[in-house]
């Protein structure tokens, strides 16, 4: 992936002919060393390592990266000049949506939850957030974690009234 040359040419982020061929070391200095600002080679450079890391691999495997990551900036136009100058990616990426990491921390997540439980303990409700990776119970008040209350102390979710609708069938 290196052009020869000790460093990038000026507008190689310009055109990802070019950033495909020049060698990314060179091209992290090369950011590093220029004014920040908006720029979808600089963007799309800098998502595509921060999503894959900075594993040397095959040119189309990294075109395959930067395809994706300008897909997921909605740099179209540079997503195609990728496709166009790379036409061996192993893969495309045809859409694609991804959280800023590390802006807020989404935490439990509440992300394809069974039922929510919610429970009196010591004077205080708690409410499990239980899930295939999150096993959780949450104090209502503070919204501290807080241990499990003991098992005895459990009691079934109360089942809702005939004709309630379930939230997965309401369009919102």
């Amino acid at each position: 992936m290196s052009n020869g040359t000790s460093g990038p040419p000026d507008n190689v982020l310009d055109d990802p002919a070019r950033l495909l061929d020049t060698d990314r070391t060179a091209i992290r200095a090369h950011i590093e060393n220029t004014a920040p600002g908006p720029h979808p080679g600089r963007d799309v450079f800098q998502q595509a390592e921060a999503i894959f890391g900075g594993t040397e691999v095959s040119r189309a495997e990294f075109a395959a990266w930067l395809h994706f990551a300008a897909t997921m900036l909605g740099h179209k136009t540079y997503a195609r000049q990728i496709a166009a100058a790379e036409p061996g990616m192993p893969w495309r990426t045809v859409w694609a949506w991804w959280r800023p990491v590390g802006h807020y921390i989404a935490h439990p997540n509440l992300t394809h939850l069974k039922p929510l439980g919610l429970q009196p303990h010591n004077g205080r409700q708690l409410l499990r957030v239980k899930a295939a990776w999150e096993n959780t119970w949450l104090d209502l008040e503070t919204g501290e974690r807080t241990p499990a209350p003991p098992h005895e102390d459990g009691r079934p979710l109360p089942t809702p009234p005939d004709g309630t609708p379930r939230l997965d069938d309401l369009e919102l």
